[in-house]
């Protein structure tokens, strides 16, 4: 091969990679739009259910025995669950990202840690582009606002 071949045949062999990623990265998103993750607290008063983004979708009581808190007791004990199952959603995420570079396509070192799975999506594609061939940073879609 001639030394353009070569680099043609480069340049073709990561943009495949970059495709693969990101249809990897759509079907994670559309995965973890569609879950759910639940969280209670140790006394079981309540439940907190949330979307895949982050998002609280529905915080179900068991009984009224949460009528027993003082409000600033209820309050951090929302907050603590709605922030576990928060947690919940994006470590099963973080855990989806091994779909991705199984074989060390892209070192997942090049991700940032996520407070959201819009976060954790961004911060793929850019590690990604940061991998990838110069050339091919253009490619990846980015959300409007994203740099």
């Amino acid at each position: 091969m001639k030394p353009d071949e070569n680099a043609s045949s480069d340049f073709r062999e990561a943009q495949d990679e970059l495709d693969r990623v990101r249809q990897l990265a759509d079907d994670i998103r559309a995965r973890g739009e569609a879950a759910t993750y639940k969280a209670m607290p140790k006394n079981k008063m309540f439940t907190v259910t949330v979307g895949g983004r982050g998002e609280v979708r529905d915080i179900s009581f068991r009984s009224d025995a949460y009528r027993s808190l003082a409000p600033a007791e209820l309050g951090k004990l929302l907050v603590s669950t709605i922030e576990e199952a928060r947690e919940k959603a994006i470590s099963t995420a973080m855990a989806s990202i091994g779909e991705i570079s199984p074989t060390s396509a892209m070192p997942l070192d090049l991700l940032k840690p996520a407070a959201s799975m819009d976060d954790l999506m961004d911060s793929l594609l850019n590690a990604a582009g940061q991998y990838m061939p110069a050339t091919a940073l253009d490619d990846i879609p980015r959300r409007k606002g994203f740099s």
